[in-house]
């Protein structure tokens, strides 16, 4: 099938689409429950069989030039009626993403990481796409990283499950229940930069079950969050790997700047000898992968770049 027989169908794009729920026949004693219907089978497969991801994505206008550089004419797929139309009929505001550059910037950095050689995990604050994270990881990324407890629930509703940071200390009963309860679904890592953020999550998941790894935030002169020195970062390590149900694995700073070099280094040393893990020395920054091996990280988070 060419991209041109798609133009006059109608073809309804998950997650925009909302089928109607069915009603699903009780099994002994079971009650009645709602259900989707089969969406994927009902919807797609007569209209894109033997289309590649490629043809589709190009027929729904995911890959064109850019944004204001899609030529005239060129197919993309409406958000609201789900109808094929072309670039100038779509509705502003309205993002497209050119899937070669994507891809393109994708690969470049994950081989400059292998170049340097750091082990990279991207950032997806920028995309919040667990699609776009699969590229990302099957391009060679270790893991993803999250900014936000949201963020990170998205990407595990979304198939990803595998060493995910939240670089972002998590404090409140509603979202430390919400941690435990993605705990126990995905191997978590979490950053703190106070006992009083490391005892809450501790004592969440000794109600309810479950661990999560934890980094130390140490701030390298970025003014943002962390704690202030490297004698500090110890102190608190030391207490979070007295805690129940946390695993310690290092620390973590953001962004990576040269200028950060002797108190990376005094922190490192530091650890060593009070014979706290360094298993994760995370540095950060699009553009600031070789700064961070500089520093003395064994892995970077970058993001941006995406885009």
């Amino acid at each position: 099938m060419r991209v041109s027989d798609l133009e006059n169908q109608t073809i309804p794009r998950f997650p925009f689409a909302r089928p109607a729920y069915t009603e699903a026949q009780p099994r002994g004693n079971r009650h009645p429950q709602k259900r989707r219907p089969n969406f994927m089978k009902a919807h797609f497969t007569g209209a894109l069989k033997g289309v590649s991801r490629r043809a589709w994505l190009r027929a729904a206008g995911l890959v064109s030039a850019g944004l204001g550089l899609a030529p005239a004419g060129a197919r993309a797929t409406s958000f609201h009626s789900g109808r094929v139309c072309t670039i100038d009929e779509l509705d502003t505001p309205a993002m497209i993403i050119d899937l070669d550059i994507l891809e393109k910037n994708i690969r470049e950095m994950q081989e400059l990481c292998n170049k340097i050689p750091i082990p990279l995990q991207v950032h997806t604050k920028t995309h919040k796409n667990p699609e776009i994270a699969r590229m990302q990881l099957r391009q060679g990324a270790v893991g993803i990283c999250c900014q936000k407890l949201g963020e990170a629930e998205v990407m595990v509703a979304g198939g990803i499950y595998e060493n995910i940071l939240i670089p972002y200390n998590i404090v409140g009963e509603q979202k430390l229940v919400r941690l435990a309860r993605l705990a126990k679904r995905a191997r978590l890592t979490v950053a703190v930069d106070s006992e009083y953020t490391a005892r809450g999550i501790s004592e969440q998941l000794q109600r309810d079950g479950g661990s999560v790894r934890v980094l130390v935030e140490l701030d390298t002169g970025g003014r943002r969050t962390g704690v202030q020195s490297p004698q500090a970062a110890v102190e608190l390590a030391q207490k979070v790997s007295r805690l129940p149900n946390l695993e310690l694995r290092g620390f973590m700073t953001y962004p990576s700047r040269i200028e950060a070099k002797p108190v990376m280094e005094e922190t490192i040393e530091l650890f060593r000898k009070a014979g706290l893990p360094l298993e994760e020395i995370s540095g950060g920054g699009t553009g600031a992968e070789a700064v961070s091996k500089e520093l003395g990280c064994n892995v970077t988070r970058s993001g941006s770049y995406a885009f």
